[in-house]
């Protein structure tokens, strides 16, 4: 009997990259078929009931199964797009190009396969919350990523003015302790690199 991989999340980036002891499962969940190229976690690789859900996949998978998807970031950038193909909301797309830039980051992949996904991540995390299709207690956590997100691109005016909408959606539902700490975090960092690059 093959027991669980056991794993130890020991920090988290301002992201919520996960940083572990042992094997990360943000590279370890995502899975490709080698036949038809759909790209998932495990409980995703079901029979699909819905005939044309199955056909509108299959079209969207042809191009697809040619391409060679040799990295964990590539399989996560495959299921994003294909969230985009089949309607997904927003937010799932965002995670998924999320995922592709931990990824990159976790396997020391080129700066610019991150930077690329979390631009994408960015844009479709913002598409969701503008679409208002994200739970209400979602806003501050999702305005809060938005932040972090965009300090990581280098765009302090977006990530100051995403945590300006983190406050405002903080005084409208009451943000947990553990946010509140990420967020002053975060402001502490930015904090440090204007005097940095005042000095």
């Amino acid at each position: 009997m093959q027991l669980p991989l056991r794993v130890r999340i020991v920090e988290r980036d301002d992201d919520f990259c996960p940083r572990t002891l042992g094997r990360n499962p943000v590279l370890a969940a995502i899975h490709r078929c080698p036949g038809c190229g759909y790209c998932g976690v495990t409980a995703e690789f079901a029979p699909i009931a819905e005939p044309r859900t199955a056909t509108k996949l299959h079209r969207v998978l042809v191009p697809i199964a040619a391409e060679q998807l040799r990295t964990i970031r590539q399989r996560y950038e495959c299921r994003a797009r294909l969230d985009v193909s089949l309607g997904e909301p927003s937010q799932r797309i965002g995670d998924a190009y999320l995922k592709a830039a931990w990824s990159a980051r976790i396997t020391g992949e080129p700066a610019e396969h991150e930077q690329a996904n979390l631009r994408k991540a960015a844009q479709y995390f913002a598409l969701a919350l503008r679409a208002r299709s994200v739970a209400t207690s979602r806003v501050p956590v999702l305005c809060y990523l938005l932040g972090a997100l965009h300090r990581r691109l280098g765009e302090r005016d977006e990530t100051y003015r995403w945590l300006a909408k983190l406050d405002e959606s903080s005084a409208q539902e009451a943000s947990p302790q553990w946010l509140s700490n990420w967020r002053d975090r975060l402001a502490a960092r930015l904090r440090a690199e204007s005097d940095d690059s005042d000095s």
